[in-house]
């Protein structure tokens, strides 16, 4: 799923970059969104960050193979990022801050490595207001069980409705001029809707959910078995909405 990130979700941001800027992602997974970064503009350094060091191997692979040399890839955490203050012209992350339990922290230490005039963009799907149809309780339990494993899930529980209250962080952190705007990710049937439920289907949520507790093996089956037979249905539909903010260091 993350594989199948790409630039085109910081549409919104992506108008505000420069040539030659120096530019961060944030919890870079593969890569992708870090790389279609570098592409957009061979004068623009993109460098991608991931506290996965099997995620940063498959970045810098993917950047080799497709010849890209001005991206680069660090294993380092979002809490403590491995460069000197006033670094980078501006800051992206996608997807991550779901994950975080001091999102906060993660937000002022993106403040810290920006220079003065820079700008931090962040994007978080807000999961618990999917539009989905056809209805089916199973595929609603989905999310349920999804928002239980993020507030439990190993050393860092996340928060699944952190997408709301990107703006408030970012002025929190020192940024300035802020802006919230939102968008829609959307797959409908035919090939999205299949591919979309393949992918949630395959997620190990359920997996770590029926290891703590949460569910049973059988309703993991069920609600498996309930996002396969969504993904063929000819009315199949979801739209999910993110949340969007960016702010300015001054």
């Amino acid at each position: 799923m993350m594989g199948s990130r790409s630039v085109g979700q910081y549409a919104t941001f992506i108008p505000y970059l420069k040539p030659g800027m120096a530019v961060l992602d944030c919890g870079c997974g593969p890569g992708t969104i870090t790389l279609g970064l570098a592409e957009l503009d061979q004068t623009v350094n993109v460098t991608g960050v991931d506290f996965s060091e099997d995620q940063i191997n498959r970045a810098r692979a993917s950047a080799a193979e497709k010849g890209i040399g001005n991206a680069s890839f660090e294993v380092g955490s979002v809490y403590e990022l491995p460069f000197p203050d006033n670094s980078f012209d501006a800051a992206f992350s996608n997807a991550l801050y779901v994950h975080l339990t001091h999102p906060a922290d993660a937000v002022r230490e993106s403040h810290r490595v920006l220079k003065d005039g820079g700008f931090l963009g962040i994007r978080q799907g807000v999961h618990n207001l999917d539009l989905i149809h056809p209805p089916e309780p199973k595929l609603k339990k989905w999310f349920e069980v999804y928002a239980a494993v993020l507030r439990v899930n190993g050393g860092d529980p996340g928060d699944p409705d952190v997408g709301g209250r990107l703006g408030a962080m970012l002025r929190e952190a020192g940024f300035s001029d802020v802006i919230m705007t939102a968008s829609l990710n959307t797959h409908s049937s035919g090939p999205s809707a299949q591919g979309l439920s393949e992918q949630m289907a395959g997620l190990p949520v359920l997996g770590q959910a029926v290891e703590a507790g949460i569910i049973t093996q059988e309703e993991s089956q069920e609600i498996t078995a309930a996002w396969l037979q969504w993904g063929t249905h000819q009315d199949a539909f979801l739209a999910r909405p993110w949340g969007e903010a960016m702010g300015w260091k001054t």
